[in-house]
């Protein structure tokens, strides 16, 4: 085993770096459309941004959740993206090639990061190659979902602060937070950022740059009042509306790393343990090039115990600090190609999984065919929420979530038809030959489990689809 180690370390940097690359981006090619296509928030996000960009509404129209994102934050992601489905249409697929572009532009800025830092050069271009790999950022770059905008203007603020661009990277770290309240990360970034630059005796000098730094939050806090004012007192409601009852259910770090469907990121837990402990073994953190990835470690671990929301996603913002550790023990002992290879090891199967478990799959082609046979009747919809991409060119048309708890809602009491649609095939992941429309009889309206609750006789369009 040692031989194959000894001849693997010979491989050249730079060839191992760009295997690594190539790998990644096969593999996101790869996987693109097939990635989460259980995830429902794509349209709930989408649909957010839909109606707030052409309507200018506030809160949901379409899922009658009651739910406010837009109100309460997002409404860049709103603008960017809405801008730019405008003119490419509003398609899945196409939002996602816009998160694919912010995650690699996320990817440049930490190389970049890692380089002023004081990485070696094929060190830091690791950092940005690590970042196009790891799951955490493929998954949110194959979603519409705010993560991956919030992780580019959160990578955009450390590169600001690098390039001694104070005042820009406040403005930019606030901005991450209107994107999504997890963009306060930043901050965690930033404060690491300054500790390890000028160190506790000297920060109080650096009165010129906390100056800066505060005007820009201050400067972004007032562009958040502008966008989002007007919802304040209802603000503080909204945030306390956390996930689960203990720590296990609410911490975003424990569900990343052990909730995480088939624990696939296990093997990412115990490699950060013992990276970890031979940094604190070999005392790197007394090196000034690696003080940064520590002390961001630390920072963003104690941050993360104040978020009461446990969202499996949130897991890819410790990841740089991540990373860079890594790579600090990495450089010390010269061991990049064996690192590289190993994730690439690590990584491949799971991504050939993912292509052999969906292949059969293809979205547009779904919401084609459900778009084209549904009746245009304007009547409220129950089905998956990415149903929503099929019929989102349709006035007054409501999409109800199939897991919907259950209350009485407004467009159900103006009707007494509704149209359901069974679920995605995901069981059987092929495309669809041909669908039909059924009139349900009134008495099977308990497959919508809606009798307990709905006081008037619904009738039931049904799509029987067809698998080849």
């Amino acid at each position: 085993m040692l031989p194959i180690i000894q001849h693997l370390e010979r491989i050249p940097h730079q060839v191992s770096i760009s295997i690594t690359l190539i790998i990644a981006l096969f593999c996101s090619f790869l996987v693109f459309g097939l990635y989460g296509i259980h995830a429902i928030d794509d349209a709930w996000t989408l649909s957010f941004d839909y109606f707030y960009y052409y309507e200018g509404f506030e809160f949901d129209r379409v899922f009658e959740r009651g739910l406010g994102i837009v109100a309460y934050f997002g409404k860049i992601h709103a603008y960017l993206y809405g801008t730019i489905l405008d003119v490419i249409g509003w398609k899945r697929a196409n939002a996602q090639l816009i998160s694919i572009t912010l995650i690699i532009a996320s990817a440049w800025l930490w190389y970049r990061i890692a380089f002023l830092c004081g990485y070696e050069k094929y060190y830091a271009m690791a950092v940005g190659v690590l970042i196009l790999l790891l799951d955490p950022f493929m998954s949110v770059a194959h979603k519409a979902r705010p993560e991956a905008l919030t992780f580019f203007l959160l990578s955009l603020s450390i590169y600001s602060l690098y390039r001694k661009q104070f005042l820009l990277a406040g403005i930019i770290a606030g901005l991450s937070i209107e994107n999504h309240p997890m963009g306060a990360i930043s901050l965690a970034y930033i404060l690491a950022f300054i500790f390890s630059q000028y160190g506790i005796k000297s920060l109080l000098k650096q009165k010129r740059i906390l100056l800066k730094i505060a005007a820009g939050l201050v400067a972004s806090a007032v562009f958040y009042l502008i966008l989002h004012g007007e919802h304040l007192n209802n603000l503080l409601t909204h945030a306390k509306q956390g996930d689960g009852s203990n720590i296990q259910e609410k911490w975003f770090l424990y569900q990343h790393f052990f909730e995480s469907r088939f624990h696939r990121h296990l093997p990412e837990f115990f490699i950060w343990l013992f990276v970890v402990f031979i940094f604190l073994y070999k005392k790197l953190y007394t090196i000034k090039n690696y003080q940064f990835a520590f002390i961001a470690l630390i920072s963003v671990f104690l941050f993360s115990l104040l978020i009461s929301h446990g969202n499996k996603q949130y897991g890819l913002y410790l990841y740089p600090a991540f990373i860079l550790i890594t790579l600090s023990v990495v450089q010390y002992y010269k061991k990049l190609t064996i690192l590289l290879l190993f994730f690439c090891a690590l990584m491949l199967p799971q991504y050939a999984f993912v292509y052999w478990k969906f292949k059969g799959f293809d979205f547009a082609q779904y919401t084609k065919i459900v778009h084209n046979i549904t009746p245009k009747n304007n009547l409220p919809i129950w089905g998956h929420p990415n149903h929503w991409f099929a019929f989102n060119d349709r006035e007054n048309n409501t999409t109800i979530r199939n897991f919907h708890t259950g209350e009485k809602t407004a467009s159900w009491q103006k009707t007494n038809q509704l149209i359901y649609i069974r679920d995605l095939e995901f069981e059987k992941y092929q495309p669809l030959r041909e669908s039909t429309i059924k009139l349900l009889d009134s008495k099977q309206s308990h497959l919508l489990h809606t009798q307990k609750y709905l006081s008037h006789t619904i009738k039931v369009y049904q799509i029987d689809k067809t698998p080849l």
